[in-house]
């Protein structure tokens, strides 16, 4: 329900800007933009995204600026701008490792792994899937678990390492 979805974020921004709430602004704005993004409305969504980012410098927030540059980088791979994607991704990532965001951290490496597959960049692919499942198995979240070893299956299929692919895909 995403077009009720940016009707109450709308909302939830409009009041946070009258009491002038500079980081709760940025929240709703990135809140905004993900509804938008699930509209198909990429160009608002990646305005609303560098909004919250400009915000969250300004009140000194970098984790959760890292977060929306995160949820900037899936609209950009979703567009296929690949570089723009990896960018932001990879700057997040640096901002998760240096917070010990965990859970972030082994998101924003799928994302990189799924960008990787999408760029036929299979080594690279295999690498971030391989990091993320790792990570996300340490935080017990089985479904992006899974996730990340989808991706890992694939990554060895392109590279013709059939049975590696073959134990990943009947363990999960």
């Amino acid at each position: 329900q995403w077009q009720q979805a940016a009707q109450y974020h709308r909302q939830a921004l409009t009041i946070r800007t009258a009491h002038a709430q500079r980081r709760e602004m940025a929240w709703s704005l990135q809140n905004l933009a993900d509804a938008l993004r699930g509209l198909g409305d990429y160009e608002t969504a990646v305005t609303y995204f560098e909004e919250a980012i400009a915000l969250l410098d300004e009140v000194h927030d970098p984790v959760y600026r890292a977060t929306v540059q995160m949820n900037l980088g899936i609209v950009y791979s979703i567009q296929g701008k690949s570089a723009k994607a990896l960018e932001l991704y990879s700057a997040a990532e640096g901002v998760f490792r240096r917070f010990t965001d965990g859970l972030n951290l082994a998101k924003v490496i799928t994302n990189q792994g799924l960008e990787y597959l999408g760029l036929r960049e299979w080594l690279q692919a295999e690498h971030a899937f391989t990091t993320g499942a790792e990570l996300f198995l340490q935080f017990n979240n089985q479904g992006e678990y899974l996730n990340a070893l989808d991706g890992l299956g694939i990554s060895y299929l392109e590279q013709g390492r059939f049975t590696e692919a073959l134990t990943i895909f009947t363990t999960i």
